[in-house]
């Protein structure tokens, strides 16, 4: 009920666009940023976005990363 309590003033298409823009931030901060550093995820090295003052951040782009060595980090 919480949530028909505050969504009564939106429309479905607000909901909708609402719920869109937040699947997009992980998107986002990879093409966004600047850096970059290595992660291990189930056994394999990827690289995450990260901030540049981070410990192991690599100045890049996401278009630098190699092919599907890329994840949002969570």
């Amino acid at each position: 009920m919480r949530s028909s309590v505050l969504s009564r003033e939106h429309s479905g298409s607000d909901i909708a666009n609402a719920i869109q823009d937040g699947l997009m931030v992980p998107v986002k901060k990879v093409q966004m940023g600047t850096h970059f550093r290595k992660i291990r995820h189930a056994g394999s090295e990827y690289y995450a976005p990260c901030e540049g003052g981070e410990p192991g951040a690599i100045a890049m782009t996401w278009k630098k990363v190699p092919p599907k060595r890329l994840r949002s980090r969570r």
